[in-house]
Parts: structure tokens; C-alpha cells; sequence
């Protein structure tokens, strides 16, 4: 008897390593971005908060040069080395003899000391301290009156206000960004080699995974880059305080990012079984809530009309995270797929059964492909499919979550017409191990 030999296919493999490893290297490049310009942004406010600490120290330093007793001075320089990371404080005259010091001095040889400084600012740094230096001077008396402008003064400079500020601060803000990134790129990393040793689909599902999932990622990831990039632009070359829109884009981008790769976790526990319920008493009307919450804004977003009924009046012990995520799914599908239309939620609640279901007045799905939108990344194949966003995971993912509590899903659709989502599960909800 003939052993069956079984071909691999190199070429196929081989394209696919690429692309894994471009995905990875997208994420290192945007955890890079978005370190670094949180790095630059906190780094720019420790030094708009040292320039100020200076000029109100040379502002309390004038009483040096206008009386003999240093007491004042004292007592203000104990405050001021209470602040964080105020190391040091001296007061010198234009001459540089220093008049008054207080705190740990660091190596002045670096630093010199500015004889022209008119404005407070940073002048030296090493990796331990930043130096600010800030003019001391006397306060300008004008006076309004022709006979007493001969008693008119000016700002005179009496010497310089020197104050050291320690760097712990943006230290620590790299201790933790480094190690925190690091395992942030590890976990996605793994997560994506991992899908990729799990597929055991045809190479035509390997290929779209890869193409859906590097789509999805772009739109997020350019947002993190590109407003980083803009952020830092800010902050290094027109020393700006960072937009705080670009900063909510780039928080709003790694959410999203972030969504993605939970839904692929979740994808794989389901495949491999290893998802569980988490049964408590639910209020499903809270649950419907929360749920049209979320999703309203994209509902919205076309134009669509939405009603609900909801029958639902006890608590009833199932998993309301999972249920919320079947919602929610629905839901964004319906508001996606339906321009100007209308989208109704069913919810009954019996003792035994949830009845869901989900209707919209959208395109609809051909016949021919009712039966495969539950797959792994499946996603309805019409001339216009790309106008609609999604990684083809929300529907198998709801499909997992119902047969994980023993109940079905299923689509009624005509094209031109609309689609409805029915959504059973039998009540009471066990956590058998052969759900």
C-alpha cells in the first residue's frame, strides 16, 4: 500500500512570513511613536514648570541685594527645595560672587555662569540635572507726574538666580515606559505568531487574515504616528505646549488597536476552547442599554432610524459581558450595513429562553453566502464590501459566545431588502464543561 505523501506549500508559507513579520514591526513602530512623544510631552512640562520655579525664585531673591539680613531668603529657599526635584538654589551678583546658596550643589564647571541672561530658561544639562538660570532684577518705577520725572527708575540687574532640578522624575517616566512597551510588544507579538500556528484553514483563509488584519491595523496605526510625529514636531521645533486633540487621537487610536487584538484573543480561545462563562444574576434591560449606548453613534452616523422593545423584568443568571458583545456586534453591523433606514432591537426575556433579534433595512446578504458569514474572518463579497469596516471576526465571535451558553444564531436576509439576526438561548444558562 502507497503511504499518502502530503505537500507543504513553501512558496505560500514563505509569503506569509513577511507579512506576520511586517505586522510585528508595525506595532514596534507604533509603541515607539507614541513612547517617544509622551516622553518629549512630559519632558516639556518639567521644564516650563523649572523656568517658572526660577523666575519666582529670583523674584524672592531681590531682598539679597536690598538687605543684609538672609533670613527671608533662607526661609523661601527651604520652601522652594520642598518642591519635587528642586535640588539646589544660589543667588550670584553680576560680578559672579555668589551671595547666597542652599541645597546640594552639582558640577558648575559645565554650566559657567551667564553674564547676559535677560530671561529665565534652561541653560546646561547633564543625565542628572537640568540648570535654569533667571536675571534678578529691581522692579521699574514710573511715575505719571512731569514734576517727579526726574525720580523715574528702571529695571536694574542686580545678579542671577541659579536652581538645579533633578531628572528622577522623567527617569522614572522611562523605567516605566521601556519595560511597559516592551511587554505590551511581546504580548502582541506572541498573540499574532500564535494566530498564525493556530490557522489551520485553507491558504485562502491564511491570506485574507492577513489582509483584513493589516487593513484594520493601517487606519489606527498611521493616526499614532502621525499625530505622534506632529506632537513631537511641536514640542522640539516650535517648543509649543502638544495639541491635547492629537494626543485624545493618538489614546483613541491605540484603543482601537487594541479592540482589534482582544478580538483576535478572544478568537482563539473560542477555536481552542478555552473560553468560560461568567454566570451572575443580569438585568438584560441594563445590558440593552449600555449596549445602545455604545453602539448609537454609528447607527446614527448613516442616517438610520432606530426602536427597540424590550421585555425583560428579572434578573436572570447568565453572562453579561458576552451577551453585551452579541448586542453590541449586531448592533454596529446593522448601523454599518443600513444608509437612511432603520434598525429595530427584539429582546424577550421567558423562563425558557432569550430571544434576540435584530433587524435592518439594509443591502442584505446573498443567498449564496448566509451559510459562511459566521466564519473566521468572513465578510460579505459585493461589489461594494469595502465601504464597510470590520475584521470579519464580530459574527463568529457572537456565533462562539452562543453556542458557549448553548444557544444558536441564525440570518433571514434578501438582497435590496434587509437582514435579521435571531438569537436563541435556552434558560436557565449552565456552565457545563461540554458547552
Amino acid at each position: 500500500m502507497t503511504p499518502t505523501i502530503r505537500h507543504k506549500n513553501p512558496i505560500r508559507r514563505n509569503s506569509l512570513r513577511p507579512a506576520v513579520l511586517g505586522i510585528i514591526l508595525l506595532f514596534l513602530g507604533a509603541l515607539s511613536s507614541v513612547s517617544w512623544a509622551m516622553y518629549e510631552l512630559f519632558r516639556g512640562l518639567l521644564l516650563d514648570q523649572g523656568v517658572q520655579l526660577t523666575q519666582q525664585f529670583a523674584r524672592t531673591a531681590v531682598s539679597v541685594f536690598l538687605v543684609k539680613d538672609l533670613t527671608a531668603i533662607r526661609h523661601t529657599a527651604k520652601v522652594f527645595l520642598q518642591f519635587p526635584g528642586v535640588r539646589y538654589l544660589g543667588v550670584v551678583d553680576t560680578k559672579t560672587v555668589l551671595r547666597f546658596e542652599e541645597g546640594r550643589p552639582n558640577d558648575w564647571s559645565p554650566y559657567g555662569l551667564p553674564h547676559t541672561v535677560m530671561h529665565a530658561g534652561l541653560t546646561a544639562e547633564n543625565r542628572e540635572r537640568w540648570h535654569f538660570v533667571a536675571p534678578i532684577m529691581t522692579t521699574a518705577v514710573k511715575s505719571d507726574t512731569p514734576f517727579l520725572e526726574g525720580n523715574a527708575e528702571e529695571a536694574r540687574l542686580l545678579g542671577y538666580a541659579h536652581v538645579d532640578i533633578d531628572k528622577q522624575s522623567l527617569r522614572v517616566l522611562v523605567y516605566v515606559l521601556v519595560p511597559l512597551n516592551v511587554a505590551v510588544w511581546i504580548i502582541l507579538t506572541l498573540a499574532v505568531l500564535r494566530w498564525q500556528r493556530n490557522l489551520s484553514e485553507l491558504d485562502r483563509q491564511k491570506s485574507l487574515f492577513l489582509a483584513t488584519v493589516t487593513h484594520e491595523m493601517r487606519t489606527p496605526l498611521n493616526a499614532i504616528h502621525g499625530n505622534a510625529q506632529l506632537v513631537l514636531e511641536a514640542v522640539r521645533v516650535y517648543e509649543e505646549m502638544p495639541d491635547a486633540t492629537r494626543v485624545e487621537t493618538i489614546i483613541t487610536s491605540a484603543q482601537q488597536l487594541a479592540t482589534l487584538v482582544e478580538n483576535m484573543l478572544t478568537a482563539q480561545k473560542l477555536d481552542a476552547g478555552k473560553m468560560e462563562l461568567q454566570l451572575a444574576p443580569t438585568d438584560l434591560a441594563d445590558v440593552v442599554r449600555e449596549a445602545v449606548d455604545t453602539v448609537m453613534p454609528s447607527i446614527e452616523k448613516n442616517g438610520n432610524r432606530f426602536r427597540q422593545s424590550v421585555q425583560a423584568n428579572e434578573l436572570v443568571a447568565i453572562d453579561k459581558t458576552k451577551v453585551s458583545q452579541i448586542l453590541m456586534n449586531l448592533l454596529s453591523n446593522a448601523g454599518k450595513c443600513t444608509h437612511q433606514g432603520q434598525v429595530t432591537l427584539y429582546l424577550e426575556q421567558t423562563p425558557a429562553r432569550l430571544l434576540i433579534q435584530i433587524t435592518d433595512t439594509g443591502k442584505g446578504i446573498p443567498l449564496d453566502q448566509q451559510g459562511r458569514i459566521f466564519e473566521w474572518f468572513r465578510k460579505v463579497e459585493t461589489s461594494d464590501a469595502t465601504q464597510y469596516e470590520g475584521s470579519g471576526l464580530g459574527l463568529a465571535i457572537s456565533k462562539g459566545f452562543c453556542e458557549l451558553m448553548g444557544g444558536t444564531i441564525s440570518v433571514e436576509s434578501r438582497v435590496d431588502v434587509g437582514s435579521t439576526f435571531t438569537v436563541v438561548i435556552p434558560l436557565p444558562v449552565t456552565s457545563r464543561p461540554d458547552r
